[in-house]
């Protein structure tokens, strides 16, 4: 072959090498921009973990995700829903061991994970943008915003009431009175969802607050110094009045096993007259049954006090692994800022009878019933805050001496035995909460 020839031959091959080479990269480079593209449009993904309280909440923060998936395209929540017969903070624990706390959290103490270095701050641009009135906050820095506050009480069926005749009862025996002359009529008085662990501790708290918290606030802080015990009088006391209540069939006979989300249905069909629950249980029975007509009352005590039970033990929160990652913290922010906007918080808030946490959205138009609650919890002055399971109780505790207290309703101890494990179970949360820190 001449020399030019092949000269010519091999500038061809050199030529086509390139194109090829050229080709490669290009190939490359679209690849490398259509996934870079797609990465840009890939959303940021949260993940939302909370409690169900009742079937109002539950549609509440179900929409809320919803519309704000919807609203913003590029997040992305999903959510965790926990409705099991535990105490909450045993499954967060539970999700903390597996690393699977998520990026927000609803809580009702934060003061344990903060200590704990598990959650974030909320940043004090989207505090001052949507105005809360309750927050948990440390050092100068707030970890919590409250979502909704409530009050615990007798939602009654104001039919059977009316048709008896039967009073609102003045004292603590009063409310016993009724409650027998209810059984004698053959109607079962008090419905408790004694399955549901976390249930048990409406009655408990109200007993634990009537007859200990409103004579001393700091009965638990004490308790933690060993100022005071489980072994006192005033425990005993309250112990007493829990078990009066749980004898001579004044609760439902099948308490021990019948669910919280029972009672709403109950109530709505008539066949409990009364039960002790949150005030947002109201909008669920009035769903169920939109004609019936519901009454509230808080339970005196035996001297016919009335000590209103102010829940503030809804909080949102950020885990400090969110706030880590600024894209992810950033949405989650944006996500509050949703939650709390005037549109978004008035469905949550018509959902539940419950009190808003937002200044700017107090007023609004009631129903009869939140009406009548809300007249109730203003007129009451005696308002107490703690309860059993708050930032005063070591970890655990709470759980486990609900278990007790349930053994001793159903017979199983009684009521020194039950002071004793108590006490015992104490000193050893206690003891367990210090081997942690």
């Amino acid at each position: 072959m001449a020399k030019g020839k092949k000269k010519k031959l091999w500038i061809g091959i050199l030529v086509a090498v390139v194109i090829v080479i050229v080709a490669a990269v290009f190939v490359v480079s679209e690849g490398q921009r259509q996934s870079e593209q797609e990465a840009a449009k890939k959303p940021i993904e949260l993940e939302l973990v909370y409690a169900y309280r009742n079937a109002q909440w539950n549609s509440a923060i179900e929409k809320t995700v919803e519309d704000f998936n919807q609203a913003y395209p590029d997040i992305h929540i999903d959510y965790t829903i926990h409705y099991e017969n535990k105490v909450y903070e045993n499954i967060l624990n539970t999700l903390i061991a597996r690393d699977e706390m998520g990026d927000i959290v609803q809580l009702k103490t934060p003061e344990a994970y903060v200590s704990a270095g598990i959650l974030g701050t909320i940043s004090k641009e989207t505090i001052a943008e949507i105005g809360v009135t309750s927050a948990y906050g440390m050092n100068g820095y707030v970890y919590g915003v409250g979502a909704v506050n409530d009050t615990n009480g007798i939602i009654y069926n104001k039919a059977i009431f009316e048709k008896y005749d039967i009073p609102i009862p003045v004292t603590y025996q009063e409310f016993l009175d009724i409650c027998s002359e209810l059984r004698r009529l053959g109607i079962t008085p008090v419905g408790v969802g004694g399955s549901d662990l976390w249930h048990m501790e409406y009655w408990v708290n109200h007993f634990f607050r009537s007859d200990i918290l409103y004579l001393n606030n700091e009965w638990l802080y004490q308790c933690s110094k060993g100022e005071v015990s489980w072994m006192d009088e005033e425990v005993t006391s309250m112990l007493t009045h829990l078990q009066q209540l749980f004898s001579d069939g004044r609760v439902d006979r099948n308490w021990l096993s019948t669910p919280d989300g029972s009672l709403a249905y109950m109530m709505s069909e008539g066949e409990v007259a009364m039960i002790y629950n949150i005030s947002s249980v109201c909008e669920e029975i009035l769903r169920l049954n939109p004609d019936m007509e519901l009454g509230w009352f808080y339970v005196p005590d035996e001297y016919g006090l009335i000590h209103v039970g102010e829940n503030r033990d809804t909080f949102w929160s950020v885990t400090k692994e969110c706030q880590e990652e600024e894209e992810k913290y950033q949405a989650a922010m944006t996500f509050l800022k949703f939650f709390y906007s005037e549109e978004n918080y008035a469905n949550v808030r018509d959902s539940i009878t419950g009190f808003p946490t937002v200044r700017e959205y107090a007023d609004y138009e009631m129903n009869e019933i939140q009406a009548e609650i809300t007249q109730a919890f203003e007129e009451n002055t005696s308002h107490v805050t703690g309860y059993i399971g708050d930032e005063n109780c070591p970890q655990g505790f709470e759980s486990q001496m609900l278990a007790v207290i349930q053994d001793m309703l159903s017979g199983k101890k009684d009521i020194s035995q039950a002071q004793a494990e108590i006490q015992a179970l104490w000193e050893k949360c206690l003891a367990e909460e210090v081997d942690r820190s």
